[in-house]
Protein backbone atom coordinates (compact mmCIF):
# COMPACT_ATOMS: atom_id res chain seq x y z
CA UNK A 1 0.00 0.00 0.00
CA UNK A 2 3.16 2.12 0.40
CA UNK A 3 3.01 4.60 -2.23
CA UNK A 4 -0.98 4.02 -3.46
CA UNK A 5 -3.04 6.64 -4.43
CA UNK A 6 -6.65 6.27 -3.18
CA UNK A 7 -9.39 8.45 -3.53
CA UNK A 8 -10.63 9.21 0.02
CA UNK A 9 -10.22 6.89 3.20
CA UNK A 10 -12.82 7.26 5.74
CA UNK A 11 -10.14 6.16 8.64
CA UNK A 12 -8.32 9.95 7.34
CA UNK A 13 -11.51 11.79 8.81
CA UNK A 14 -11.80 9.96 12.41
CA UNK A 15 -7.82 10.66 12.51
CA UNK A 16 -8.57 14.14 12.22
CA UNK A 17 -10.94 14.26 14.56
CA UNK A 18 -9.42 12.46 17.84
CA UNK A 19 -6.39 13.20 16.88
CA UNK A 20 -7.01 16.90 17.11
CA UNK A 21 -8.83 16.05 20.21
CA UNK A 22 -5.73 14.41 21.52
CA UNK A 23 -3.47 17.38 20.69
CA UNK A 24 -5.87 20.10 22.28
CA UNK A 25 -6.47 18.38 25.55
CA UNK A 26 -3.20 16.29 26.01
CA UNK A 27 -1.07 18.17 24.30
CA UNK A 28 1.43 17.14 21.05
CA UNK A 29 4.16 15.71 23.61
CA UNK A 30 1.77 13.54 25.48
CA UNK A 31 -0.02 12.68 22.09
CA UNK A 32 1.38 9.40 20.56
CA UNK A 33 0.47 7.18 18.01
CA UNK A 34 -0.59 3.96 20.13
CA UNK A 35 -3.09 6.99 21.64
CA UNK A 36 -4.37 8.09 18.37
CA UNK A 37 -4.86 4.68 17.03
CA UNK A 38 -6.84 3.57 20.16
CA UNK A 39 -8.81 6.60 20.33
CA UNK A 40 -10.00 6.20 16.10
CA UNK A 41 -10.61 2.18 17.17
CA UNK A 42 -7.87 1.35 14.34
CA UNK A 43 -4.66 -0.44 14.92
CA UNK A 44 -0.93 1.00 15.07
CA UNK A 45 -0.02 -0.51 11.85
CA UNK A 46 -3.16 1.07 9.73
CA UNK A 47 -1.90 4.74 11.25
CA UNK A 48 1.14 4.14 10.00
CA UNK A 49 -0.11 2.69 6.28
CA UNK A 50 -1.62 6.34 6.07
CA UNK A 51 0.97 8.57 8.04
CA UNK A 52 4.82 8.45 8.24
CA UNK A 53 4.32 9.63 11.53
CA UNK A 54 3.00 11.86 14.25
CA UNK A 55 4.26 15.22 12.91
CA UNK A 56 2.71 14.65 9.58
CA UNK A 57 -0.76 13.69 11.80
CA UNK A 58 -0.47 17.18 13.34
CA UNK A 59 0.43 19.03 10.06
CA UNK A 60 -2.47 16.99 8.84
CA UNK A 61 -5.02 18.30 11.07
CA UNK A 62 -3.81 22.24 10.69
CA UNK A 63 -4.09 21.92 6.91
CA UNK A 64 -7.70 20.47 7.21
CA UNK A 65 -8.51 23.31 9.52
CA UNK A 66 -7.30 26.06 6.98
CA UNK A 67 -8.23 24.42 3.87
CA UNK A 68 -11.75 22.83 4.44
CA UNK A 69 -11.70 20.85 1.06
CA UNK A 70 -8.30 19.30 1.85
CA UNK A 71 -9.46 16.29 3.23
CA UNK A 72 -11.52 15.14 0.52
CA UNK A 73 -7.86 15.17 -2.03
CA UNK A 74 -6.49 12.37 -3.39
CA UNK A 75 -3.43 11.42 -1.28
CA UNK A 76 -0.08 9.48 -1.81
CA UNK A 77 -0.03 6.96 1.58
CA UNK A 78 1.61 6.89 3.97
CA UNK A 79 1.56 10.70 4.14
CA UNK A 80 4.52 12.31 5.23
CA UNK A 81 5.75 15.97 6.51
CA UNK A 82 7.03 16.97 3.18
CA UNK A 83 3.22 17.49 1.73
CA UNK A 84 3.27 20.40 4.47
CA UNK A 85 6.96 22.12 3.33
CA UNK A 86 4.38 25.16 2.87
CA UNK A 87 2.16 25.06 5.68
CA UNK A 88 4.09 27.37 7.87
CA UNK A 89 3.51 30.54 5.01
CA UNK A 90 0.02 29.08 4.44
CA UNK A 91 -0.98 30.15 8.08
CA UNK A 92 1.17 33.25 8.18
CA UNK A 93 -0.86 34.84 4.92
CA UNK A 94 -4.32 33.33 6.60
CA UNK A 95 -3.08 35.01 9.58
CA UNK A 96 -2.63 38.32 8.30
CA UNK A 97 -5.52 38.15 5.77
CA UNK A 98 -8.15 36.97 7.47
CA UNK A 99 -9.69 39.84 9.69
CA UNK A 100 -13.10 41.98 10.40
CA UNK A 101 -12.56 44.34 7.48
CA UNK A 102 -12.26 46.75 10.27
CA UNK A 103 -11.56 50.13 7.92
CA UNK A 104 -14.37 48.68 5.37
CA UNK A 105 -16.78 47.98 7.86
CA UNK A 106 -16.41 51.16 10.27
CA UNK A 107 -17.45 53.67 7.00
CA UNK A 108 -20.27 50.88 6.37
CA UNK A 109 -23.21 52.36 8.07
CA UNK A 110 -25.20 49.04 7.22
CA UNK A 111 -22.49 46.98 9.00
CA UNK A 112 -24.18 46.41 12.43
CA UNK A 113 -23.39 44.98 16.13
CA UNK A 114 -24.98 41.78 14.87
CA UNK A 115 -23.08 41.47 11.72
CA UNK A 116 -19.44 41.73 13.61
CA UNK A 117 -20.83 39.18 16.18
CA UNK A 118 -21.34 37.13 13.60
CA UNK A 119 -18.37 37.27 11.45
CA UNK A 120 -15.95 37.30 14.90
CA UNK A 121 -18.04 33.85 15.61
CA UNK A 122 -17.31 32.21 12.00
CA UNK A 123 -13.86 33.07 12.50
CA UNK A 124 -13.55 31.51 15.97
CA UNK A 125 -15.31 28.20 15.22
CA UNK A 126 -13.70 27.72 12.19
CA UNK A 127 -10.42 27.78 12.86
CA UNK A 128 -11.28 26.87 16.26
CA UNK A 129 -9.25 23.77 16.31
CA UNK A 130 -6.09 25.24 15.28
CA UNK A 131 -6.99 28.05 17.88
CA UNK A 132 -6.76 25.39 20.62
CA UNK A 133 -4.00 23.47 19.44
CA UNK A 134 -1.57 26.63 19.29
CA UNK A 135 -3.06 27.80 22.77
CA UNK A 136 -1.75 24.52 24.34
CA UNK A 137 1.40 23.51 22.33
CA UNK A 138 2.85 27.07 21.90
CA UNK A 139 6.48 25.68 22.77
CA UNK A 140 6.14 22.31 20.06
CA UNK A 141 4.16 25.04 17.71
CA UNK A 142 7.69 26.98 17.71
CA UNK A 143 6.61 30.43 15.02
CA UNK A 144 2.89 28.76 14.36
CA UNK A 145 2.38 29.93 17.90
CA UNK A 146 3.55 33.61 17.10
CA UNK A 147 1.82 33.76 14.54
CA UNK A 148 -1.45 32.77 16.30
CA UNK A 149 0.00 35.53 18.81
CA UNK A 150 -0.32 38.43 16.62
CA UNK A 151 -3.11 37.63 15.34
CA UNK A 152 -4.93 37.22 18.38
CA UNK A 153 -3.55 40.86 19.12
CA UNK A 154 -5.51 42.03 15.20
CA UNK A 155 -8.65 40.10 16.12
CA UNK A 156 -8.94 41.75 19.61
CA UNK A 157 -8.28 45.01 19.21
CA UNK A 158 -10.54 45.08 16.04
CA UNK A 159 -13.09 43.85 18.46
CA UNK A 160 -12.40 46.70 20.92
CA UNK A 161 -12.40 49.44 17.69
CA UNK A 162 -15.80 47.96 16.94
CA UNK A 163 -17.30 47.86 20.38
CA UNK A 164 -15.91 52.12 20.75
CA UNK A 165 -17.54 52.32 17.12
CA UNK A 166 -21.18 51.32 18.06
CA UNK A 167 -21.40 52.49 21.10
CA UNK A 168 -20.50 56.25 20.13
CA UNK A 169 -23.11 55.70 17.23
CA UNK A 170 -25.67 54.57 20.12
CA UNK A 171 -26.26 51.19 18.49
CA UNK A 172 -25.42 49.71 21.91
CA UNK A 173 -25.40 51.34 25.27
CA UNK A 174 -22.85 53.33 27.12
CA UNK A 175 -20.27 51.37 28.46
CA UNK A 176 -17.74 52.62 31.61
CA UNK A 177 -15.00 49.86 30.45
CA UNK A 178 -15.42 49.40 26.61
CA UNK A 179 -12.13 47.55 26.52
CA UNK A 180 -13.03 45.08 29.12
CA UNK A 181 -16.26 44.24 27.50
CA UNK A 182 -14.32 43.54 23.79
CA UNK A 183 -12.36 41.15 25.55
CA UNK A 184 -15.70 39.71 27.16
CA UNK A 185 -17.33 39.44 23.86
CA UNK A 186 -14.11 37.30 22.42
CA UNK A 187 -14.43 34.99 25.15
CA UNK A 188 -18.04 34.79 24.90
CA UNK A 189 -17.75 33.51 21.22
CA UNK A 190 -14.60 31.47 21.86
CA UNK A 191 -16.67 29.88 24.66
CA UNK A 192 -19.39 28.28 22.55
CA UNK A 193 -17.67 28.92 19.42
CA UNK A 194 -14.52 26.14 19.98
CA UNK A 195 -14.04 25.54 23.69
CA UNK A 196 -17.66 24.12 24.25
CA UNK A 197 -17.29 21.63 21.72
CA UNK A 198 -13.40 20.50 22.37
CA UNK A 199 -11.96 21.17 25.51
CA UNK A 200 -14.98 22.12 28.19
CA UNK A 201 -14.90 20.29 31.04
CA UNK A 202 -18.26 19.35 30.39
CA UNK A 203 -17.72 18.99 26.24
CA UNK A 204 -20.61 18.88 24.08
CA UNK A 205 -20.46 17.77 20.72
CA UNK A 206 -23.25 17.13 20.16
CA UNK A 207 -24.09 20.82 20.28
CA UNK A 208 -24.30 22.48 16.63
CA UNK A 209 -22.20 25.13 15.32
CA UNK A 210 -25.53 26.53 14.55
CA UNK A 211 -27.19 26.15 18.05
CA UNK A 212 -24.06 27.74 19.71
CA UNK A 213 -24.27 30.51 17.51
CA UNK A 214 -27.45 31.28 17.85
CA UNK A 215 -26.86 31.08 22.43
CA UNK A 216 -23.83 33.59 22.01
CA UNK A 217 -25.32 35.77 19.55
CA UNK A 218 -28.70 35.78 21.76
CA UNK A 219 -26.92 36.62 24.85
CA UNK A 220 -24.45 39.12 23.44
CA UNK A 221 -27.15 41.02 21.52
CA UNK A 222 -29.53 41.45 24.68
CA UNK A 223 -27.08 42.29 27.26
CA UNK A 224 -25.58 45.17 25.21
CA UNK A 225 -28.82 46.20 23.61
CA UNK A 226 -29.73 50.04 24.29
Amino acid sequence: MNGSVIVIDIRLKTIFEEASKLFINNGYARAQINHIASACGISVGAIYMLFTGKKAIFDFVLKCVIDNDYIESNFTLPIGEDRFSTLDNEILKLCKNNNLSIEKNLQNDSYRFENMLSDSFDIISHYGISFLIFQKNGTDCGVLYDYYVNFRKLFCNDIAKYVNNFMKKGEIRELEYPEYHARLIIETLSWWGMHVKYDAFETNANISREVSKKVALDALLHAYSV
